[in-house]
């Protein structure tokens, strides 16, 4: 583990900006050359104007006024021109919606709370039956091509009404204009979004019951220049493990695949090997605590790395540069507080992840979390527990480090140990 977490802070911010100032943030540099390949084409809107949004929620809003059931509201709105996009947990759980309209897909809760899965029952009265709906959702999913679904839906494979032909049609549309299957596109679009992942865990969430099905995936992928397999050391006894990355062009075909998310920031290429095992924390860590939110009915928007972060700040900061010392120091928390961070002691607390969720309310909501290790010292522990992250441990014991933060986040000792 070589993780600095004791990095000078003016020399990170030199890194990153070309200049010198007041210390920021404790972590990983954050400076030009020594971060990944970034997409910086990704906005944050749907694309809708507003008249369309406007115009969306009030035929929703009119149809539901009849209490319909869900079946009774997608077919009206099928009649309409509005297609409905849910989506469903593994566990059968219906817990987002989206629609299509005019041509442009706009989430449940871009139109309001109201407008999510959970809004359009609690405070539309939409009354939602899994056994009655769950076929009519199947068929509304069917409908819409792979390459417009947001993420991957299970309940059209559930339907029991759905034609073997059909299904191989289906099969046959999955492959996008890159020629890549699904399983390849989730390699893609889960490689990209964390930068770094352990081929093992990805196999692990992607094709759980066919290992050789994803090594053959993985192969292909390689193949063409689109993912970089690395074997790297991992520990003093000699142990390794196979790691995966985004090649530029891997990047691109991530990019441009609608199925990704439009406002989620996509990396490519190896950083640090001498922080791999930390980096490949971050992924277990987003497995262990997207579980927690989507057992709880949320549904995850997307994640936050800390390299997107620490630009926002860093770029910010920079041009406060000449300010006088107390000036300089109120404008770093007001950049700390636009970017949903606190400074402690004069620095700006970093978390190695963001995940941003809808809850099962239709809120959106977000949380920062943070993998600790034995490098980290009790005065880093209580920074990070004042900053408000929730703390996994890689490998570390219950101890006095760990004693320091227990009232203040949770701390998850060894969950995180390879």
């Amino acid at each position: 583990m070589s993780r600095t977490p004791e990095r000078d802070d003016a020399e990170r911010l030199e890194e990153a900006t070309g200049q010198s100032r007041m210390p920021l943030s404790q972590g990983r540099a954050g400076g030009a050359g020594s971060g990944p390949v970034e997409d910086e084409t990704r906005g944050r809107t749907s694309g809708a104007a507003p008249h369309q949004v406007d115009r969306l929620a009030e035929t929703i809003s009119r149809i539901a006024s009849t209490t319909p059931t869900m079946s009774g509201l997608i077919e009206q709105l099928e009649r309409e021109g509005v297609k409905t996009i849910p989506s469903i947990q593994s566990g059968g759980r219906l817990n987002g919606m989206s629609y299509e309209f005019n041509g442009v897909r706009i989430n449940g809760s871009t139109l309001g709370r109201a407008y999510t899965a959970q809004g359009l029952q609690c405070k539309l009265g939409v009354n939602y039956d899994p056994k009655r709906d769950d076929p009519v959702l199947a068929r509304a999913l069917a409908r819409v091509p792979i390459e417009d679904r947001k993420r991957t839906w299970t309940v059209a494979e559930r339907d029991p009404t759905m034609a073997q032909g059909e299904r191989q049609a289906r099969t046959r549309r999955e492959r996008d204009h890159h020629g890549l299957n699904i399983n390849e596109r989730q390699i893609l679009n889960k490689v990209g979004t964390f930068r770094v992942v352990s081929a093992k865990d990805l196999q692990r969430q992607i094709s759980p019951s066919n290992p050789e099905r994803f090594r053959q995936d993985v192969k292909r992928l390689v193949a063409r220049g689109l993912v970089e397999s690395q074997s790297v050391p991992y520990d003093k006894k000699g142990d390794s493990v196979s790691i995966l990355t985004l090649t530029k062009a891997g990047l691109k075909a991530a990019r441009s695949d609608e199925w990704m998310p439009q406002e989620q920031r996509l990396y490519a290429g190896f950083v640090k090997p001498n922080e791999v095992k930390h980096d490949l924390a971050i992924f277990r860590m987003y497995e262990a605590h997207s579980a927690k939110i989507e057992s709880a009915g949320g549904n995850v928007q997307r994640v936050v790395l800390d390299f997107e972060l620490k630009k926002a700040v860093y770029s910010e900061l920079a041009k406060a540069n000449g300010l006088p010392a107390l000036e300089y120091a109120r404008k770093k928390d007001k950049i700390a507080a636009e970017n949903g961070l606190k400074t402690v002691e004069g620095r700006v607390i970093l978390p190695d992840l963001r995940i941003e969720y809808e809850t099962a309310d239709g809120e959106l909501a977000k949380v920062d979390l943070e993998v600790t290790s034995e490098d980290y010292k009790r005065s880093q522990m209580q920074q990070k527990a004042r900053a408000g992250f929730t703390v996994y441990a890689l490998g570390l014991k219950a101890s006095s480090r760990c004693s320091a933060i227990q009232d203040g986040p949770e701390v998850v000792a060894g969950l995180l140990s390879f």
